[in-house]
């Protein structure tokens, strides 16, 4: 019971961090490395605003909040532009994005460490302490993530399967050409849509900064998961990516609890090891890139 209960508190911070990621490969089908990064900005930005929120005050859950909030924001910002500057200087083809977005984490790696240091930071919670849940302590910060991470994928799913915009990306996704000849913008929607991954990448940074000393090497382990996640099956598909990172999660954890927090963070580079050598067509029989 324990391991399955710290199984799906891990499993909402690995479905926001890759159903983004995912959501990205099925509409560019492109791997964003940059995805990890995005998790690291929106947990310096969610100390960052916490504490221009706060002022010379402690800051309370609701200072907290806001300041997850504005991270969020602030990190799709971040993945729109950084996007919108491959699409201004045409380099989009898989090949750059992958070689100027492994340039990119490590560029903002050093930047953070230069500002930073490489002394961890911490970050106040929006609910502060512990409680009780079947004979397991877990911090109540913690326990917000899992109906977050829900309610923003059932946002997602909405946003793609019942708005003009969603129909948009989807279509995209389908066939950019034909799209454009029916007078959407796919160079539009893509960035919108690396704009949103970003956002919910930042929210899960944001979201678990209070659990976790940040450093300016964090992008990596999201990176992993994400990747991960792609490899098991939930290429653009919402729910598929959210049971495939609930399953990694869950194997993680149970790594963790029988053998070590160390050894856990070596599933996800197997599940890709394994993955692309073993079932290249996805751990779950994944044979075609979409977005639903």
């Amino acid at each position: 019971m324990e391991v399955l209960i710290l199984g799906l508190l891990r499993a909402g911070t690995y479905a926001l961090i890759a159903v983004g990621f995912s959501l990205v490969f099925g509409s560019l089908r492109v791997l964003n490395l940059m995805h990890g990064t995005f998790v690291m900005v929106g947990a310096y930005a969610a100390h960052l605003f916490i504490v221009a929120l706060a002022g010379k005050a402690d800051a309370s859950g609701a200072v907290a909040a806001g300041g997850v909030a504005l991270a969020a924001a602030a990190t799709a910002l971040v993945g729109w532009s950084f996007f919108k500057a491959l699409q201004l200087t045409g380099r989009t083809s898989p090949r750059d994005v992958l070689a100027i977005s492994v340039a990119g984490n490590l560029l903002v790696a050093q930047v953070v460490q230069f500002v930073y240091g490489t002394e961890g930071v911490n970050v106040n919670p929006v609910l502060a302490g512990g409680t009780m849940v079947a004979g397991v302590v877990v911090p109540r910060n913690d326990l917000l993530t899992a109906p977050v991470a829900l309610l923003s994928l059932a946002a997602l799913w909405y946003w793609l399967q019942h708005t003009r915009s969603g129909w948009a990306l989807r279509a995209v996704a389908d066939d950019a050409e034909g799209a454009a000849l029916v007078g959407i913008a796919p160079g539009q929607k893509l960035a919108g849509a690396v704009g949103v991954a970003a956002f919910l990448a930042g929210l899960a940074g944001a979201m678990t900064a209070p659990s976790q000393a940040l450093s300016p090497d964090m992008w990596i382990h999201p990176l992993l998961v994400s990747f991960a996640v792609v490899v098991f099956g939930g290429s653009g598909k919402t729910w598929g990516a959210l049971a495939s990172a609930s399953l990694l999660a869950l194997a993680e954890t149970a790594t963790a609890w029988y053998w070590s927090e160390a050894a856990a963070q070596y599933v996800a580079l197997l599940v890709i090891i394994v993955g692309l050598l073993v079932f290249p067509t996805g751990l779950l029989g994944a044979r075609r890139h979409d977005v639903r």
